[in-house]
């Protein structure tokens, strides 16, 4: 499994690490292909309970990695980032993220489908996909309408705007705000609470409230095609490329 990647398991828990702290846990293909694995084993392990979903270092996860996209970005069935999304909205018992610095792009539309949500005072919460010359993923654009309205959604998408922790509590992107330096340990203790409860019960209430209206599956398929669509235009080319050199250029 990627190194990039840490897993644990322990008492019914399974944590899913981002430990690229250096990039800002900014997530790789290699990544995003060794998360689909450890989704999968929590799926067919019936004493895991409950996936916990954090970030190492000062940030959650800043996105994808911006020099991928101009390289292997492939969102093709089979490809890591594929499987990925997939793995993540197959997930049918409780999912848990905590939230730290900045969540950006996929940082913050997987958090659409965690069941608890924990962000410190200083999270940051964005996914400027229009100002990348891009389009949603990860289902984000059925999902976050639907939490927070479509005027609330095309500030975050177009508009770029980013949200503090108040402000995704009050859109009802967070559970909760914690104190600094504690949504690890408040999620993992949550996580713990839930695992000593009834599996069943769990699955079957996440399934009732989370409901059928939408095919998630679709729907994600529906936003790789517009997305790969996208990337391959030369006006969003540019734009990233653009972006990448400002982001290698040493700060003073």
């Amino acid at each position: 499994m990627a190194s990039e990647i840490a897993v644990s398991a322990a008492d019914g828990v399974m944590e899913v690490r981002f430990a690229r702290p250096a990039k800002l846990n900014a997530v790789t293909a290699e990544m995003y292909g060794a998360i689909a694995e450890a989704i999968h084993e929590f799926n067919r392990t019936n004493a895991l309970r409950t996936i916990v979903f954090t970030g190492e270092g000062a940030h959650y996860c800043a996105g994808n990695d911006l020099a991928e996209f101009l390289t292997i970005y492939s969102l093709t069935g089979g490809s890591p980032w594929r499987q990925f999304l997939e793995a993540l909205a197959g997930i049918r018992k409780p999912v848990i993220a905590a939230v730290q610095g900045r969540a950006v792009g996929i940082g913050m539309t997987m958090l659409l489908h965690c069941d608890v949500v924990y962000v410190e005072p200083d999270a940051r919460l964005s996914a400027p996909f229009v100002n990348l010359g891009l389009s949603p993923e990860a289902g984000s654009s059925l999902l976050l309408p639907a939490r927070v309205g479509h005027l609330r959604a095309m500030e975050i998408f177009a508009l770029g705007r980013e949200l503090d922790a108040e402000t995704a509590l009050a859109w009802n992107l967070a559970t909760a705000v914690t104190a600094p330096g504690r949504a690890r340990s408040t999620a993992l203790e949550t996580a713990s609470r839930l695992a000593g409860l009834n599996a069943e019960a769990l699955m079957q209430t996440k399934r009732l409230t989370v409901g059928d209206i939408v095919d998630i599956r679709a729907q994600i398929k529906a936003e790789c095609e517009a997305f790969i669509g996208l990337l391959s235009t030369e006006e969003t080319r540019h734009g990233l490329a653009a972006l990448l050199e400002v982001r290698r250029k040493p700060r003073t």
